[in-house]
């Protein structure tokens, strides 16, 4: 991860699925090979994945399987992050036009974390896939502190030293985690939700440089 610097300046923490990159495809056949492996009916597409993205594993796996037991529910979902990470460097992933340029360069004045509610090892398979430990300060997942999204935010700006965030995601769920946690919210509307009143906004990522410096 990436080495000490001026930990005054804002902290820019991102989501991280429908935020920094679209992975639904490599997840719905992920998903299928798993569920069918374990005796399971249901088969997703990438825009049912999609539907679920900014939920926790939880949450997930309570709207795909209401007819079974938390507990069988909880392991169904464990297999299913187990082979996501275990997958990330497959392929299948694509990366948002301009997100490595983009996070070189603010990289250079600012500190950048990724505060995601997947599940534990999901956001570093991502960091190490594309090389950009250089780029990241430090990161958190709900599968990994047990915490919901606002408390993560809070977590990674705290333990880092840093006073000011502002959190760049792409739902509903990461406006509400942002204003939870006491710091602006940038929404990235070439993502996978929809946000009323944001006040910051961004169509492309190349524009967040620009947003950043206004906030």
């Amino acid at each position: 991860m990436r080495g000490t610097m001026d930990m005054t300046k804002t902290g820019i923490v991102f989501d991280l699925d429908g935020t920094l990159w679209d992975a639904t495809a490599m997840a719905a056949r992920i998903w299928n090979g798993v569920f069918e492996d374990e005796g399971l009916a249901l088969r997703l597409t990438a825009a049912d994945v999609r539907a679920q993205m900014g939920r926790t594993m939880a949450e997930i796996g309570s709207a795909f399987f209401p007819d079974l037991s938390p507990a069988r529910q909880a392991e169904i979902m464990a297999l299913l992050g187990e082979q996501e990470v275990l997958r990330m460097g497959e392929g299948g992933g694509r990366l948002y036009d301009g997100v490595p340029e983009v996070l070189e360069a603010l990289s250079a004045e600012y500190p950048l974390f990724i505060v995601s509610n997947c599940q534990r090892d999901y956001a570093w398979g991502f960091i190490r896939a594309f090389g950009f430990e250089k780029y990241f300060t430090d990161y958190e997942e709900s599968g990994r502190s047990g915490l919901g999204k606002a408390e993560n935010i809070r977590l990674v700006l705290s333990r880092n030293g840093v006073q000011r965030g502002v959190y760049v995601g792409d739902t509903a769920g990461d406006a509400r985690s942002a204003y939870d946690a006491g710091v602006p919210f940038v929404f990235a509307r070439y993502g996978f939700g929809h946000v009323d009143g944001a006040e910051y906004m961004i169509d492309d990522i190349r524009q967040l440089p620009g947003i950043i410096k206004r906030i």
